[in-house]
């Protein structure tokens, strides 16, 4: 009951905390007094008012907590700078792990003294650094103290992303201005690194390159050398977890531990002693992860509760780690890593207690389906999909985690004495995360289920939930699991069934996607060939759009030109999945995304083709693209990005599609003047249905039955524009709009095309 209640004030805490990040300052004072008044009520009139009161002081301390963070991060000195945009240099600390994306390094620093017209002040305050550099700057990790030039400007959009991370306002810093400084790093983090890139380096030295990256993800919660697109197939299987050092790695060694020693005749207290010593040495490999800091205390509460001959409840002590975590840092709360981990342990917890001493696989299974029900409120929150895959991915997986974390450690503290010796050891850990991928690549193939998808989709989604919770009642009863493993793999069988071409239905089909204000267009054969081209400006976005269309993998990827709204999507696709081809203008662009998308196929061996007229590419029996118009080298050199659009006409199964990019008056001109007759049965209106994108000539010389506009709802453009518009009404031609219709889909059966817009 203790640890019941303590979750209760918990609970409450952490509602106070979203609602001091949430709420305005006089919501929070009239949410604030009436739980005062109604803790005091029950103090005057019930007997049992601590039940009561005592949550309501928890409540306020929430709130108390959060506000006060999020009013100092707000009026603080550098946000009220960045508003005027000025120009600074700035020292401080780096409390992050840095972060690359392209040629953009991202930390978060702790400034201490701060320049502005050449009059230094003292400062105390977080601002995220972004540096732009070819390199990217090198020794600069948590702990090392720096001094950073550059310019100052306001979040933006990111302005709750930041506060949650502590920040109010963002440093642009070019490339050379950012130089080491001031106090050497402290001895723990200098440590902490040392030993981080030791491992690193010995991972490399006996692996290859894509274990080497699985190893440092699962040892040292390291990503940069993680291959993107088994990245993503952990996500997609409910294993991502594994690469985030956490609960299950911080137990895993702790237990390794124990009873390694226990078998070494080892007593009671050294067991337990070396035990929270390997929790705190995971936790420093984690770089200090909340989430890891959450199972450690933990681990330290359980291991000093048997030293001291005091039962230990798991509820209570997962209850006080979130007390001491969140009474330190409120803004912690909204680290999705912490989220998924404390949600995890709760199920494991709530769904444990009160369980017999079974059969180890009967314990796995209900530890499996506790933490998956654990995590699967947060998900439906988020509205993200679910893998129905997860119980079995992590029957398989978890049970070699701990070997994978030991091992490797091994193996990194072996090398430096025996490089020889090394190789060898590492045969085993090798093995493992060979082990691992392999699992992994087949349980990706799954598609993901939710509850709002499809018929099938929903059903397997319903049918896993069930299988979930009769695990655990089973588990609890010491009843048989056939039957909860046969609903498991008939939910994973109507997940893979939602894959099937539907009887009666064309395959294939030409999708503009609705991702806003962008381009993304999906074209599908009946042969199971995909092309995508353009990616819209949210990857995770197109993602889902091609999850729930079972794409899987992708013939032929292209980008029309380099703008955000059409690359940055694409990025992303090319690191997570399977990309057989690029096709690009080959301009020389600035662009971020751009230079991420080459770099994923550069780090993926995707061969990419610069585009040029009359570039014919047969992608299937079924589907064949032919490059009408491209830029040429002084287009380029001009700098309109718009004019350097591919144009590209795809013929489907006879279906010609006419797709546009974002070509202006010019470049359709230059495009009519060498293709004076594109008679089309689709037309992809360029540049988002602009005022001078339908022109008269285009509209004559395609002679479209439909045409497709891809644009934001209540963009700030005003796409599509009215002149648009009433020209193709005035020619009688249907018009679908994705901001309006959602995704636009057109088929062709027989030589019969079809028109549908489905919302998703």
């Amino acid at each position: 009951m203790r640890g019941r209640f303590y979750l209760l004030c918990l609970a409450c805490m952490a509602s106070g905390v979203v609602a001091g990040r949430y709420a305005g300052l006089k919501w929070v004072a009239a949410l604030a007094a009436s739980a005062a008044a109604a803790g005091m009520l029950a103090a005057a009139h019930w007997r049992g008012a601590r039940v009561v009161a005592i949550p309501v002081v928890f409540l306020l301390v929430g709130i108390a907590l959060m506000s006060g963070v999020t009013s100092r991060i707000k009026r603080g000195a550098l946000p009220a700078l960045a508003e005027r945009r000025l120009n600074v240099k700035a020292e401080g600390r780096v409390v992050s792990t840095p972060s690359r994306k392209g040629e953009l390094t991202s930390f978060f620093m702790e400034v201490r003294r701060l320049e502005t017209a050449g009059s230094w002040s003292a400062v105390r305050e977080r601002v995220q650094v972004r540096v732009e550099s070819n390199r990217g700057p090198r020794g600069i990790y948590p702990g090392v103290s720096v001094r950073a030039r550059g310019g100052l400007v306001p979040s933006g959009r990111s302005e709750q992303w930041l506060i949650d991370r502590g920040a109010g306002c963002i440093l642009h810093v070019r490339e050379g201005g950012l130089d080491e400084c001031g106090p050497p790093p402290d001895p723990v983090s200098r440590l902490v690194e040392a030993a981080r890139t030791r491992v690193s380096e010995a991972y490399r030295e006996v692996f290859d390159e894509e274990t080497a990256g699985l190893m440092e993800g699962v040892t040292l919660s390291k990503l940069d050398g993680l291959d993107p697109g088994l990245l993503e197939d952990l996500r997609r299987c409910g294993l991502s977890h594994i690469v985030a050092v956490s609960g299950l790695h911080v137990g895993s060694a702790a237990m390794l531990t124990a009873a390694l020693l226990g078998a070494l005749g080892a007593g009671r207290r050294t067991r337990y002693a070396a035990a929270s010593g390997m929790a705190l040495l995971v936790l420093g490999a984690s770089n200090f992860r909340p989430s890891a800091v959450r199972a450690s205390l933990m681990a330290l509460a359980g291991y000093g509760g048997r030293l001291t001959g005091r039962r230990y409840d798991p509820l209570s002590g997962l209850c006080i780690a979130g007390f001491l975590i969140l009474g330190t840092n409120p803004r912690s709360l909204f680290d999705q890593g912490l989220q998924l981990s404390f949600a995890a342990a709760l199920g494991i917890v709530l769904t444990s207690s009160g369980m017999g001493h079974g059969s180890r696989t009967r314990s796995l299974l209900a530890v499996c389906a506790g933490a998956q029900l654990g995590i699967l409120p947060l998900l439906l929150a988020r509205g993200e999909p679910f893998p129905v895959t997860a119980v079995a991915a992590n029957l398989l997986v978890v049970p070699v985690t701990g070997l994978l974390l030991m091992t490797g450690w091994g193996v990194a503290a072996l090398v430096p004495l025996s490089p020889a010796a090394g190789r060898l050891a590492a045969v085993l850990p090798g093995s493992a995360a060979g082990y691992v991928t392999a699992v992994v690549g087949v349980m990706a193939r799954v598609p993901l289920t939710g509850p709002a998808g499809k018929l099938l989709s929903a059903s397997s989604f319903l049918l896993y939930s069930a299988a979930l919770v009769w695990t655990v009642s089973r588990a609890r009863t010491g009843r048989g699991m056939f039957a909860p493993a046969a609903a498991c793999a008939l939910a994973v069988f109507l997940a893979l069934a939602t894959c099937l071409p539907t009887p009666g239905a064309a395959a294939d089909r030409v999708v503009i996607l609705d991702v806003g204000e962008g381009d993304a267009i999906l074209l599908t054969d009946s042969t199971g060939a995909a092309v995508l081209i353009d990616g819209g400006p949210d990857e995770r976005l197109l993602r889902r759009k091609l999850d729930d269309r079972g794409v899987r993998k992708l013939d032929l990827v292209v980008l029309s030109h380099p703008h955000a709204d059409h690359a940055a999507g694409l990025a992303g696709v090319a690191e997570s999945m399977p990309v057989g081809r690029i096709l690009e203008p080959g301009v020389p662009s600035l662009s971020a995304d751009y230079r991420r998308l080459k770099e994923a196929s550069d780090t993926r061996h995707i061969p990419r083709t610069k585009g040029r007229e009359g570039l014919y590419l047969r992608v299937s029996e079924a589907t064949a693209l032919e490059v009408l118009y491209a830029p040429e080298d002084s287009q380029a050199e001009a700098g309109d990005l718009n004019e350097c659009s591919l144009v590209i006409l795809a013929r489907l199964s006879g279906m010609k599609v006419l797709l546009c990019g974002d070509i202006g008056p010019d470049g359709i001109k230059a495009l009519l003047g060498t293709h004076p007759d594109l008679e089309s049965d689709v037309l992809k209106v360029p540049h988002h249905g602009a005022s001078e994108s339908a022109s008269p000539e285009l509209l004559s010389a395609t002679r479209p039955l439909v045409a497709a506009i891809s644009a934001g709802e209540d963009n700030s453009f005003g796409h599509p524009s009215r002149r648009c518009v009433k020209m193709l009404e005035a020619r009688g031609i249907p018009v679908a709009r994705t901001d309006r219709d959602g995704d636009i889909v057109v088929s062709v059966s027989r030589g019969r095309i079809g028109l549908a817009k489905e919302r998703r």
